[in-house]
């Protein structure tokens, strides 16, 4: 396959006049043969992002078994537990400022059928067993709150997770008058600041040392639905992990019997683990997060579309690829505390993935207008057979001819869309399942 568009390109460029050997930059000669390498590798699978054995692995087998969720809801999933359960208490030092290993994630969906709520209903079945050693309260937070609940709640325990089975209806109990500026106090606590102090009406609240996780689902329409430009621009919403799925891969009618004996092992290793403390020793993989850093920052260069919205989930995705590193290497051995590149590796893989869904949801999913919804509708219907009849795609579009010839001049105009024949296809776009 690959072989065959270099040959493609070759046969291009010489139609052209150009010389491969001697008008192609060395460099851009080493981004073709790293092309082709990615197109005849095979694809990671899921169960490869994490260790072969410890915490993670641990509750993977335990998680799978029981839904016919997708398997890298229950990866993501397990790391987020396992972040909020370390809370502040390991580190990694990064300048001035400590990275912790909370994580803020969003599984999203198009329908019930593909089990949100059951892969966060699982994870938090083990999650309510688990007490802080430091005074036996639950490691999950109450649900229901108005903004001077939840300080009031931080205050007290300062550490812990969230856990929202549909994340569009908590953004819409954040839109209401009462609950204006909880959005912002989370943004400005996620970094887990050592002291916090807040001020409402006459009462003032301080909270020290936060650690705050949060896991959560939503229908991919009613998400959408929500979303605000200035959530993403602001950075509330940049902070979380987009974990989409949109094709079934496994269907499970009836499901069977939790295995206790290792759900009990997960419990006893989380336990465990919230004895492990200290800064973590990340001298081993340097220069290799560096080299990845690097290309990582470099890609957004060459992004001509969503540049903008692109650079703040890259930013933190930099970041987030620490936290998966100190993660994975903890699950392995809790009181091994300096990141080996192996486990440097796998969070640079989970990254990877997640980097190339946020780009895709930001492409062809996410919509911040009416004009934009419906060149995204538009473009999910010609994506469906990979092209699509323009008598067709007007008949299930149901609107107006003249308005779906402007969205496809748009998109042509866009680079987005090409049309021959009457025959319309997308060009320089992630499909859309």
């Amino acid at each position: 396959m690959a072989e065959n568009i270099l040959c493609d390109e070759l046969k291009a460029a010489s139609e052209m006049g150009i010389d491969y050997e001697n008008d192609v930059p060395a460099e851009a000669k080493q981004n073709i043969k790293k092309e082709m390498r990615l197109a005849t590798e095979p694809k990671k699978k899921f169960s490869e992002f994490i260790p072969d054995s410890g915490i993670l692995r641990d509750y993977f087998d335990y998680a799978c078994p029981l839904t016919d969720a997708p398997e890298i809801w229950h990866v993501i999933t397990s790391i987020a537990m396992l972040g909020a359960a370390l809370r502040n208490k390991v580190y990694i030092q990064f300048g001035p400022q400590k990275i912790f290993p909370n994580i803020w994630m969003i599984l999203l969906a198009p329908t019930s059928f593909y089990r949100k709520s059951t892969v966060l209903s699982i994870a938090k079945g083990l999650l309510t067993k688990i007490k802080l050693h430091d005074d036996r309260s639950s490691l999950v937070f109450p649900n229901e709150f108005s903004p001077e609940q939840m300080i009031t709640i931080l205050e007290r325990q300062p550490q812990g997770i969230f856990v929202w089975s549909e994340f569009a209806g908590v953004l819409s109990h954040f839109e209401r008058s009462y609950m204006l500026g909880i959005k912002e106090f989370l943004t400005e606590i996620y970094d887990s600041p050592p002291t916090y102090t807040r001020k409402i009406k006459d009462n003032t609240w301080t909270i020290r040392d936060a650690s705050i996780s949060i896991m959560s689902a939503s229908a991919m329409e009613w998400f959408n639905s929500k979303v605000r430009e200035g959530d993403i621009r602001g950075g509330f919403l940049a902070r979380f992990l987009y974990v989409p799925e949109s094709k079934k891969t496994k269907r499970l009618a009836i499901p069977p019997e939790p295995n206790t004996q290792l759900a009990n092992r997960i419990v006893k290793g989380i336990h465990e683990v919230q004895d492990t403390t200290g800064k973590m020793d990340i001298t081993g993989i340097t220069d290799q997060y560096s080299k990845w850093i690097f290309r990582h920052e470099d890609e957004l260069e060459y992004e001509d579309n969503n540049a903008d919205l692109l650079s703040g989930f890259y930013t933190r995705l930099s970041v987030y690829c620490l936290k998966f590193a100190m993660i994975i290497e903890i699950s392995k051995n809790p009181s091994e505390l300096q990141i080996s590149p192996d486990s440097l590796e796998k969070a640079i893989n989970i990254t990877s993935w997640l980097k190339s869904n946020i780009k895709r949801l930001l492409g062809t999913e996410f919509s911040f207008s009416k004009d934009m919804d419906q060149k995204k509708k538009i473009m999910k219907q010609i994506s469906k057979n990979d092209g699509i009849e323009y008598r067709r795609l007007l008949q299930n579009s149901n609107m107006h001819a003249k308005d779906l010839r402007i969205i496809l001049e748009t998109l042509k105009e866009e680079g987005f869309a090409e049309r021959k024949n009457g025959h319309i296809k997308l060009i320089n776009v992630s499909k859309v399942s």
